[in-house]
């Protein structure tokens, strides 16, 4: 198994070093990206750790067990919902990124590798205006997948073809 603290710091590096032009809490895209480089930078290839962009849609609960009231009209958790909307293909028009989370995964290990984890409590508070009351996650997140026991990741399609169009724009534009 890779050491995902390793790859991690990697990440975080090469983030730094392509500088997108979004905030960083906001940069899953660019944070996958970096994903991706950092982990053939680290030679993981080598040894048959190969990280896949994916995208679509993420939950990560918000609320800590006492701060649940059970209530249908609670929302206990934070998610990212990606889906063939009017607003997202207006959006997708406007030549912006419509709501989506992006990640990578790797097939060896069915891992999920989510190095964006610990500005969840900001984005929460930020873009849901609600606060963060559970634990404060982590720097990143590996899950196996099909775990949902911290957080839910449901890859699509149509939101991964779409992410890899706005990093290939992306790379363009840096020529």
């Amino acid at each position: 198994m890779f050491d995902p603290k390793a790859l991690y710091i990697a990440t975080s590096k090469v983030y730094q070093n392509i500088n997108p032009p979004v905030a960083i809490e906001g940069g899953c895209l660019y944070w996958a990206m970096a994903a991706m480089i950092a982990a053939r930078k680290l030679g993981l290839h080598e040894h048959g750790y190969e990280f896949q962009l994916q995208a679509g849609s993420a939950s990560w609960i918000r609320l800590a067990p006492e701060d649940d009231d059970g209530k249908e009209t609670t929302h206990n958790a934070f998610s990212y919902v990606f889906e063939d909307s009017a607003q997202t293909r207006m959006r997708i028009l406007m030549d912006e990124l419509p709501e989506m989370h992006c990640w990578v995964a790797c097939a060896k290990t069915q891992t999920i590798f989510d190095p964006t984890t610990k500005y969840l409590p900001r984005q929460c508070e930020k873009t849901g205006g609600m606060p963060w009351t559970a634990p404060k996650p982590s720097d990143f997140m590996l899950l196996k997948s099909g775990d949902t026991s911290d957080a839910m990741y449901t890859p699509s399609m149509e939101a991964t073809h779409l992410a890899y169009t706005y990093l290939n724009r992306f790379i363009e534009s840096r020529k």
